[in-house]
């Protein structure tokens, strides 16, 4: 009994010194990779912080390829006041406009302001102002306690109807009742590395069936009645009070608005790569049946449409302009490379040639 006792701690000593040297391998390639620190914690969500001015993006901070400059933006720092003889463009949204799979500062916002520059060199400057998982009404309490003191010319906003579907709506934040969130005493950065590397390396198809039984397993524990098969009856009318209140605030100080239509890689057809997506958003809402989306954006969409009408602003129709191929989504919305550089073609055709 003794030696298989003593070798069951050698083995368990000889993994915890595997799993120790693994770690701290892991910290030693974010730090030549990123120059991340060695100590302490390193995740994106080391990127958003909530604060007296609302829900955005911590200033000064990075992660990986994300860079957010002093004032709060994804990109290269800018000042407060315009610069002079400038047009400033502020883009505002959420993950897709911030950009996730786009290699570093391709994100559209940073394409658009290159395509500017070679049509009218030196007259426009853009601003990408976009927060992860933002939604209207936090939208405008950052724009009424930071954004509006940017001086913005033209704001192109690029809504997300799908935040409809959260369980809870959405709604101005509370500041008073937003959980401090202590940080962690220790986060695993080999676990976060393996992740990543495992879902690369499984099959599609595998992954999405590891996605279902997450899905069939939220469902079992909360009833059929939990699943939302179409949109809530109030999710619609909220969408469009909130987009026109957002619209009001921005018109109001001067900006020309450019409201711009929700697009996914999802067609009309559906085709089986298209159905695993589904289920992969799905993760993210597992509540949400995979046809309520696509419901929703045909429906966000007017909405968009009939906002733009009732303002008068700009509409810009990517839904309808932007292919839906997998060289110009990397999932379900958000874009590659390829794919943010068609959107800021776009947009540049709009702001420069109106009638386009």
């Amino acid at each position: 009994m003794q030696p298989i006792l003593m070798q069951t701690l050698r083995w368990t000593l000889a993994g915890m010194l595997f799993l120790l040297v693994m770690e701290v391998c892991a910290r030693t390639d974010d730090r030549i990779k990123w120059q991340a620190p060695f100590w302490g914690t390193y995740s994106r969500g080391e990127l958003s912080v909530v604060d007296e001015l609302g829900y955005r993006n911590r200033p000064d901070s990075r992660f990986e390829k994300w860079t957010i400059n002093r004032h709060g933006f994804r990109g290269p720092d800018v000042s407060m006041q315009k610069p002079e003889g400038k047009i400033r463009i502020m883009v505002l949204g959420a993950s897709e406009t911030f950009g996730l799979y786009e290699q570093a500062g391709m994100e559209y916002p940073a394409q658009l302001q290159q395509e500017l520059d070679q049509m009218r060199p030196g007259r426009y400057e853009v601003i990408n102002a976009a927060v992860p998982g933002i939604s209207p009404p936090r939208l405008l309490h950052l724009y009424e306690h930071w954004l509006r003191k940017f001086e913005t010319d033209i704001a192109i906003y690029y809504p997300s109807p799908s935040i409809y579907l959260l369980r809870r709506p959405p709604g101005p934040i509370v500041l008073d009742r937003i959980r401090k969130v202590r940080p962690k005493a220790f986060e695993s950065r080999l676990m976060a590395k393996t992740r990543i590397a495992v879902k690369g390396f499984l099959p599609a198809g595998l992954q999405t069936k590891m996605r279902q039984v997450v899905i069939a397993r939220a469902e079992r524990a909360h009833g059929p009645d939990w699943v939302f098969k179409e949109p809530p009856p109030d999710r619609p009318p909220l969408f469009h009070r909130q987009l026109t209140t957002l619209v009001d605030a921005l018109q109001r100080d001067g900006a020309q608005i450019f409201l711009v239509t929700h697009a996914t890689r999802i067609t009309n057809t559906i085709s089986e790569e298209e159905r695993q997506l589904l289920i992969g958003w799905r993760k993210l809402y597992p509540h949400v049946a995979e046809t309520c989306f696509l419901e929703m954006e045909t429906i966000g969409n007017d909405i968009i449409r009939k906002v733009a009408r009732e303002a008068q602003a700009r509409l810009i129709d990517i839904d309808a302009k932007i292919p839906k191929t997998n060289d110009i989504f990397a999932d379900h919305v958000h874009f590659t490379t390829k794919g943010a550089a068609h959107m800021a073609r776009l947009l540049a055709d709009h702001i420069v040639r109106p009638e386009s």
